[in-house]
């Protein structure tokens, strides 16, 4: 745009008919375009600084829905990689925990069964082990061997009786094995199975599952305060992002509409500037055209007389 005084003359361009009509009018015209330009250009500078203003503002609202759609897409991501695969982890061993225990519980009362009868069975040697060291006392008396000596053979075919007597009294020392305790001899005993029974139970009752299972309950119970975070931010992000999208579109739909304007104002300055470079620097020579046309212009609408609009201008 080419920038003249608005108040320079025709005189200046070499013009010097001020006293023509057309010449004045067009004179006359200038300052109105002048002003007119001026004016469109100060509302020009005013859009093209809320242009400007603005494209921050939607790069920003543009920012927004990016991370929104990012963190929504982040938290689902986590729980369908992390949460939702470990709640059903949890549950799968909650199940696998619950069929585990009940067999150790099956154990352990089959043991404490095992114990009670070998407890019973204790006892019985114990009474064995006592009626085989009475009799063995009582055979040994002096004052017994009339008896003794009248026992003589059992039936024909069988052992005599001082085998079996003292196998009788030998064997049930030997199962008793009251001296024995809980050694490590080959030699089986009521004691040894006794001694065995309470390891065993010992080792069951170390490994119950009870503190296992309280354990898992914590467990899943912290997994499902992680996920109801993670599917609670799910539904924050999902809200953020419809939120931050319409606000965006809006920007959009702003920032367009401040364009429009804008190209609106750049046309209409371009326009009037145009027309303000041709009347502000007419050429001379264009002057008796104009003043032809205007001459025939009034010939065609004042009559002879001098009659019609207008007709001594």
């Amino acid at each position: 745009m080419n920038a003249m005084n608005p108040t320079q003359s025709s005189a200046s361009n070499g013009c010097g008919d001020s006293t023509n009509k057309t010449q004045q009018y067009i004179d006359n015209n200038k300052r109105g375009i002048c002003s007119a330009f001026s004016d469109s250009l100060n509302v020009l500078r005013m859009r093209e600084g809320e242009y400007k203003g603005y494209k921050p503002v939607y790069k920003y609202k543009q920012c927004f829905f990016i991370k929104a759609e990012e963190t929504w897409r982040f938290y689902r991501s986590i729980d369908l990689c992390a949460t939702l695969p470990a709640q059903k982890d949890a549950d799968l061993i909650k199940d696998k925990l619950s069929k585990a225990n009940d067999v150790n519980k099956a154990v352990a009362a089959a043991l404490a069964i095992v114990a009670k009868n070998i407890q019973d069975a204790k006892q019985k040697f114990a009474l064995l082990s006592e009626a085989a060291h009475k009799l063995n006392n009582k055979a040994e008396d002096n004052c017994n061997k009339a008896q003794r000596a009248a026992l003589g053979k059992l039936k024909a075919g069988s052992k005599d009786f001082k085998t079996c007597f003292d196998n009788i009294v030998d064997g049930s020392q030997e199962m008793y094995a009251s001296e024995g305790g809980c050694g490590d001899g080959e030699t089986v005993s009521i004691n040894k199975l006794h001694c065995a029974i309470g390891d065993v139970s010992g080792i069951q009752s170390f490994t119950s599952l009870e503190n296992v299972i309280a354990l898992h309950k914590d467990l899943a119970d912290a997994i499902k305060i992680f996920r109801d975070d993670v599917l609670q931010n799910i539904k924050t992000g999902e809200d953020d992002q419809k939120k931050t999208y319409g606000e965006l579109g809006d920007a959009k739909i702003q920032k367009v509409t401040i364009r429009e304007t804008l190209w609106s104002a750049r046309t209409q300055t371009q326009g009037i500037d145009d027309i303000r470079e041709f009347l502000c620097t007419l050429p001379c020579g264009d002057l008796p055209t104009i003043k032809s046309i205007c001459e025939q212009a009034q010939g065609n609408y004042c009559n002879s007389n001098g009659n019609g609009g207008h007709c001594d201008d």
